[in-house]
């Protein structure tokens, strides 16, 4: 038998999720949320998530997209989801598998890079003084918390107060409600 002939498909493709440099993680049948690799698990602990997410805590920007994933027949493109803690990520799911009842989805993760605001994206008419345009820039951009105060020079205090006010202006709720509102307006 050669070198080859006694390797396990399944623990070689194990083996290539590990080495993965983002992080990999899977819903299994259970609905437990699993890291796959090293990456994971530091997102994981970063993150304070545990296998119980959906179960414990349905309204965490995770758990909502899983359950619009479990709900669906074809798995979404890739999101970009804004965690509680400011941070950012790009998620990439895969199909659920469809092998009887157990059902997995794969998640691939990693901290989303800043874009540039959409051409399209008009400020205008919303009241927004210059400062809370800079901050929804940076908002629409994919920037988090910490990065958008940092590069504004102010408190992350200020930039929340901003975001308040951003809200109020288009009567947002959350950050996503309130980007999905300024990206619809067209000039």
């Amino acid at each position: 038998m050669t070198a080859q002939s006694r390797i396990d498909p399944n623990e070689a493709l194990k083996s290539a999720f590990r080495r993965l440099p983002i992080a990999v993680v899977v819903l299994d049948s259970e609905r437990a949320l699993r890291p796959f690799n090293d990456k994971a698990t530091e997102f994981f602990e970063r993150e304070g998530l545990s296998s119980t997410l959906l179960s414990l805590r349905p309204s965490h920007p995770l758990s909502r997209m899983l359950l619009r994933l479990i709900g669906a027949d074809d798995a979404p493109g890739t999101e970009i989801v804004e965690f509680p803690s400011g941070a950012v990520y790009t998620i990439e799911p895969s199909k659920r598998s469809s092998k009887g009842r157990d059902r997995w989805i794969i998640l691939l993760i990693e901290p989303a890079e800043e874009q540039a605001a959409p051409e399209h994206s008009d400020l205008s008419g919303w009241g927004f003084t210059a400062r809370e345009e800079d901050v929804m820039r940076l908002l629409l951009a994919g920037s988090t918390t910490k990065a958008i105060s940092e590069r504004l020079a102010i408190a992350e205090n200020t930039l929340r107060t901003h975001i308040k006010r951003l809200f109020e202006k288009t009567g947002a709720r959350t950050r996503t409600e309130l980007m999905a509102r300024v990206l619809r307006r067209k000039k």
